[in-house]
């Protein structure tokens, strides 16, 4: 029964996962459309992104196989997490 759980568990984690990507590629299309001043500063841009960048690490620890995506950047480079 524990391969069963562990199964259901990793497609929970899997799936908060895939929703903390879309996260991090919408908070990067803000920053490359400059759209993201109408709703927040720039630094509160980057802490969201960090944020996000941070779920999506736990959530990648909670899963057995991880996902081959890469970090999410905005473009230019001027805005890197810490």
């Amino acid at each position: 029964m524990a391969p069963l759980a562990t199964n259901k568990n990793e497609e929970i984690a899997r799936k908060w996962r895939a929703l903390v990507q879309r996260r991090r590629e919408y908070l990067a299309e803000l920053y490359r459309s400059g759209r993201y001043k109408k709703y927040f500063t720039e630094q509160a841009l980057l802490d969201q992104m960090r944020e996000a960048a941070a779920a999506a690490q736990q959530w990648d620890a909670l899963m057995v196989s991880k996902p081959d995506d890469g970090p999410v950047e905005p473009a230019g480079g001027s805005a890197k997490a810490a």
